[in-house]
């Protein structure tokens, strides 16, 4: 037995692994776009389980993977959902416990798989790459993933490779 965060478990899968894969799954049965509720709701299991965070990205990973050319966009919404819920958390408890060694794991652990990732969700049609782009910009701007873990996707969608000074705020550059 392994003691990870506060709970104990064996190298066996989560209890509750069953249920969140079922939530990914049910995904591939929607029209999309994918309701928030059905996406906030993988975050919340995702954020509940989060002493499991291996396993949880490995199911999401293997959902970009497999899903259709219409759910590239969920895939990224639902990587997104997650890894906010999360960093809301660690902000939060930074808030509280200034030396508190709480961490964003799922960006962590995303960021680490995110080359692998990007190369599922562009391959193919390049319909999607404007709204992807999106929500690249959007983590590289609020700090969830780096300008290198994105890296890939503009390389592959031809679109320039932003700089740091590409996400300076205007009000940021008053101060």
């Amino acid at each position: 037995r392994r003691v990870h965060g506060g709970m104990s478990h064996t190298s066996e899968l989560w209890e509750d692994e069953q249920i969140f894969a079922n939530q990914l799954k049910s995904i591939h049965h929607e029209k999309p776009p994918v309701s928030t509720t059905s996406i906030e709701s993988i975050a919340r299991l995702a954020f509940v389980q989060r002493a499991f965070y291996k396993h949880v990205v490995m199911h999401v990973e293997k959902f970009a993977r497999k899903c259709r050319s219409d759910h590239r966009l969920t895939a990224l919404r639902i990587i997104d959902a997650i890894c906010r819920k999360m960093q809301k958390f660690v902000k939060a408890k930074l808030k509280k416990h200034s030396s508190s060694r709480v961490r964003n794991t799922y960006s962590e652990r995303f960021s680490q798989n995110m080359p692998i990732i990007i190369q599922h969700l562009t391959d193919g049609t390049s319909k999607d790459y404007k709204s992807m782009r999106r929500i690249f910009d959007l983590w590289v701007k609020t700090s969830l993933f780096s300008i290198e873990s994105v890296r890939p996707f503009f390389e592959i969608a031809k679109f320039p490779i932003p700089t740091p000074s590409d996400y300076v705020d205007e009000k940021d550059e008053e101060d």
